[in-house]
């Protein structure tokens, strides 16, 4: 039974959607397609050079993005 429970954890680990985390760099985004939720962390996130001055975040005080992740996402149609 704890080889059956340590398979299932490793297939839920590793499955689409919690592996995707995101990429702290614009340069290199996660990819991600299709519809749906996707997994991201922002814990290790830290604020870039990428995005710090786009004028819509002046409607919530800043002009910049705070510890962002960045993906690539792809259509399913």
């Amino acid at each position: 039974m704890k080889l059956a429970n340590t398979i299932a954890l490793l297939a839920l680990f590793t499955a689409p959607s919690f592996a995707l985390q995101g990429d702290d760099s614009c340069a290199t985004p996660t990819a991600i397609a299709g519809t749906g939720a996707f997994a991201f962390d922002t814990s290790t996130a830290t604020t870039g050079a990428e995005a710090q001055v786009e004028t819509l975040c002046y409607a919530f005080g800043s002009s910049g993005v705070d510890n962002d992740v960045w993906f690539e996402w792809t259509s399913d149609i």
